[in-house]
């Protein structure tokens, strides 16, 4: 799968597709938003397993949302949010960072964080 069919099927499952500005302004709108960033998927095969978890984690958690960057503002969103790892989810509440999670995570950390998160 190449990483436009990634994005793709992420969008069909209601996830905006976003530029830097689109995120920036998805972010301060939601309470709670996961931002994915991907990358080549030659190069982070890791994508994939995390493309999975990310509709999982919407339906665990009804309060967050999830925006997908576009290709090209992965790189200036990476720097935005200090990512070096890819790909990377980062947790953010009312557009501030709570959270950063490079690459795939077991599913207890994400649950636990994000249940502390939520309900604390």
């Amino acid at each position: 799968m190449s990483l436009p069919d990634l994005i793709s099927r992420l969008s069909a499952q209601g996830m905006p597709v976003v530029d830097r500005e689109a995120a920036r302004i998805y972010a301060q709108s939601h309470e709670y938003v996961l931002l994915c960033l991907f990358n080549d998927p030659k190069t982070f095969p890791e994508n994939f397993d995390v493309a999975v978890v990310v509709p999982e984690l919407l339906k665990s958690f009804p309060a967050l949302r999830a925006a997908v960057a576009e290709p090209q503002a992965v790189t200036a969103l990476a720097l935005i949010y200090g990512i070096d790892t890819f790909p990377a989810l980062i947790l953010l509440r009312n557009g501030e960072v709570q959270q950063r999670w490079p690459r795939i995570q077991p599913w207890g950390i994400y649950q636990q964080h994000l249940q502390t998160l939520l309900n604390g």
